[in-house]
């Protein structure tokens, strides 16, 4: 084995670190696949050339399959804290007016709430939250077609 097929091995093991040093991004197992199919190919007496071209376009066709995968992860995981309360139906049980927030009550909890407009949303009227902002959730009414 030549110095040039112990530099691939190496910057595989470097990429490699650098991917557990920065885990979920996925960019840097791809050049380290890279590094080992060049130090393979610099194994089997491959040109240089041969080398390099080898290392970028596993490297890139591993990118391009590791980010499709990390994309439909992404898409699947569960809503947790505040974002899980977002499209959730609640109930005012204080009056909530352009001036004042009121407060909201969604599965045994209270939250203080501001309206997404300026109306008045009244006492025991069922709202959305929108979005939760600070520590307010921005909430609209429901009619009674969106009830059911």
């Amino acid at each position: 084995m030549n110095t040039i097929c112990y530099i691939w091995l190496m910057i595989a093991i470097g990429f490699l670190l650098l991917e557990i040093g920065h885990p979920g991004l996925f960019l840097f197992l791809s050049f380290c696949f890279g590094g080992v199919a060049a130090f393979i190919a610099c194994f089997v007496n491959a040109s240089l050339t041969a080398q390099l071209v080898t290392f970028l376009v596993t490297s890139f066709a591993l990118f391009l399959i590791l980010s499709k995968f990390s994309y439909k992860f992404e898409a699947t995981q569960t809503k947790t804290n505040v974002y899980a309360l977002q499209g959730k139906k609640a109930v005012v049980i204080t009056a909530i007016t352009s001036f004042r927030p009121g407060q909201i009550k969604y599965n045994g909890q209270v939250w203080t709430a501001r309206a997404v407009g300026k109306e008045k949303i009244e006492k025991d009227t069922i709202v959305q939250i929108e979005h939760i902002q600070g520590v307010h959730a921005l909430v609209k009414p429901i009619t009674y077609k969106e009830l059911s």
